[in-house]
């Protein structure tokens, strides 16, 4: 890389004393032959005009402060000759136009790409540090914070399986090039109202890992006026890091993620940032693999078999049609309703159409959320509230006050480590939700727990539970959706044993995941038709054998905790052995399979 020349001071070579009324240029700013550097009035005359450069180089450094007055011959500013390339372009200087391969100079200082759909275009550290301060100026002033918004399960579900084509708020496209499927596009009840209110209090971004013509497309069916995102849209192509989108936050906020939130489906593909708020998965279509990935195409249709469990298409209701009947078919020539069952009718209700039941209502909380954040943090800003004006830390103060004074024992949700110790790590999912959540975390059953957490009704903690009246016995559903709201949701709505399939990923850390012989629980396999099965089963045979020793049992000695199992078995004689065998069994089962 070329070294530059030492710098040198420009004069001012006029002839009279002039007031610089503003510049022009600023330091790192490029000047050559013919550029405006300043703007002045004459002292005498009070006649304003422009000075010019008669030089070629970068600005150093300002001598002279607007509103000063300069006498002839004092120095104005600071250059050095040549250029330092702040901001390049594959290789050309967007300041001198210099090719840098051809001369070079491929070591140039510019290495920030700043600018979300151009990652070629780049500017040196200082220049975006400059940058950076005047957008978070802006923002401060404005009263806004960043929102990173991703858009597959998050405020869309797109899927590329065969579907009929007459769905209501369906959008369907292709994207350019040969061959390529069509998409199907469903946005999130509620996702216009969602992003115009929350522009009122947040900058908004797309960040996605679909490929720039999907999320430029997308970006259009949410955005049409280019009023909420305009060219804020960061896609796989621009990421530094294809699995991970936590890479480019640096370059796109070089003066710190402090206002910067993130509202997303996945935590893993932001490594677990402080900055996230992990929203509820939307799913409107059938589960399908990797939209992004286009050869995972499934081509399924069948009846509904396209919807996604809990959306139900709505029933027509069939239009009578009212006509006078003639003598001949009333005798009375009333009005009576007559169903017609023309060509033209059939025609026109085979063109309707087809609408749904959805109803997801996520938005509306996750709008919540988003507002409690943005009036802390800038209520944290304005020092009428004791904290820490960093979006990170008033995330996790809201976030950890939901469960706050609560303590959970989780039941079939804890993988067990070797000899039946439960892990001191919350490595879990479902344990670092909690965790999260504020929530105190035990193994055992005491007069402090608040909450039993089970994925099954039949193990023996529930039963112990039941009988503990102060604690609530939830399934893992509950857990989720107060992650997911950010509020203490009603208990009474998520009984053990309902819910279908488990909420949490069957998925823990690296380090743990050494310990156990399988990554996924067993009874992660089974479906709810199965479950419900074996529950009814076990029921049957216990419910009367507990019902009639209920009393003996609650005055006798306290039920014995055998750590070896997870389980707990009651002393109540050969009444409860089979009920309690089979426990242990399963319990155990769904610890040694982990």
């Amino acid at each position: 890389m070329k070294t530059m020349s030492d710098t040198r001071n420009i004069f001012l070579t006029l002839r009279k004393s002039v007031k610089l009324t503003k510049w022009k240029v600023e330091e790192g700013t490029i000047i050559y032959d013919g550029r405006v550097l300043l703007l002045y009035e004459e002292t005498d005359s009070g006649k304003s005009a422009k000075l010019k450069s008669k030089n070629v180089g970068s600005v150093s450094k300002l001598l002279v402060k607007e509103g000063d007055v300069v006498n002839p011959g004092d120095a104005l500013l600071e250059i050095a000759a040549g250029c330092s390339h702040p901001t390049v372009i594959n290789d050309l200087c967007a300041e001198c136009g210099a090719d840098l391969q051809r001369e070079g100079e491929t070591q140039s200082r510019a290495t920030v790409p700043m600018v979300h759909s151009i990652p070629q275009l780049k500017v040196s550290q200082e220049q975006a540090q400059k940058l950076g301060h005047k957008d978070t100026e802006r923002l401060l002033r404005d009263r806004k914070l960043v929102l990173l918004v991703d858009l597959d399960q998050t405020l869309i579900h797109t899927t590329h399986d065969n579907i009929p084509n007459n769905l209501k708020d369906v959008h369907h496209f292709q994207l350019p090039g040969s061959p390529n499927p069509w998409y199907h596009t469903r946005l999130r009840p509620g996702t216009d109202r969602f992003l115009l209110n929350m522009s009122r209090f947040y900058e908004l971004h797309i960040c996605t890992f679909g490929v720039r013509p999907y999320a430029h497309t997308v970006a259009a069916i949410l955005d049409k006026d280019r009023r909420l995102f305009s060219n804020r849209i960061l896609s796989r192509d621009e990421f530094f890091d294809p699995n991970s989108k936590l890479h480019n936050l640096q370059a796109l906020f070089p003066c710190g993620d402090e206002l910067v939130c993130i509202i997303d489906d996945r935590e893993d593909v932001w490594d677990n940032s402080p900055n996230l708020i992990q929203v509820k998965p939307y799913h409107f279509f059938a589960v399908t693999a990797d939209i992004n990935d286009i050869l995972s195409r499934i081509n399924r249709i069948k009846d509904n078999s396209y919807l996604a469990p809990g959306v139900r298409v709505k029933e027509k209701k069939i239009k009578n049609k009212k006509r006078k009947c003639s003598d001949e078919e009333n005798g009375k020539g009333e009005m009576k309703v007559v169903e017609e069952d023309s060509e033209d009718n059939k025609s026109e209700e085979d063109s309707d159409l087809i609408d749904f039941e959805d109803e997801d209502d996520y938005l509306l909380h996750l709008e919540d959320i988003l507002i409690r954040l943005h009036r802390r943090f800038y209520s944290i800003y304005d020092k009428k509230e004791e904290g820490i004006a960093d979006v990170k830390w008033v995330i996790e103060q809201e976030r950890s006050a939901v469960l706050r004074g609560c303590t959970l024992v989780l039941s079939g949700l804890v993988p067990l480590y070797q000899d039946g110790v439960v892990s001191p790590e919350p490595v879990a999912p479902a344990a670092k939700i909690a965790a999260k959540l504020g929530a105190k975390l035990a193994q055992d059953l005491t007069s402090e727990t608040t909450h039993l957490v089970a994925a099954n009704r039949c193990t023996a903690k529930v039963h112990q539970a039941k009988k503990m009246p102060h604690i609530k016995v939830v399934n893992p559903h509950w857990l989720a959706a107060c992650a997911h709201r950010w509020e203490k949701v009603e208990e009474a709505l998520f009984e053990v044993g309902t819910g279908g399939p488990l909420p949490f990923p069957a998925k823990f850390e690296k380090r743990s995941l050494l310990l156990f012989q399988n990554e996924t629980p067993a009874f992660l396999s089974l479906s709810k038709e199965d479950m419900d099965a074996m529950n009814q089963e076990i029921e049957e045979d216990s419910e009367g054998e507990v019902t009639d020793k209920e009393e003996d049992v609650d005055s006798g000695p306290e039920t014995s905790s055998q750590s070896g199992n997870n389980s707990d078995a009651a002393e109540g004689g050969d009444d409860m052995e089979e009920w309690s065998e089979l426990g242990r069994e399963i319990e155990k089962g769904l610890s040694d399979c982990l």
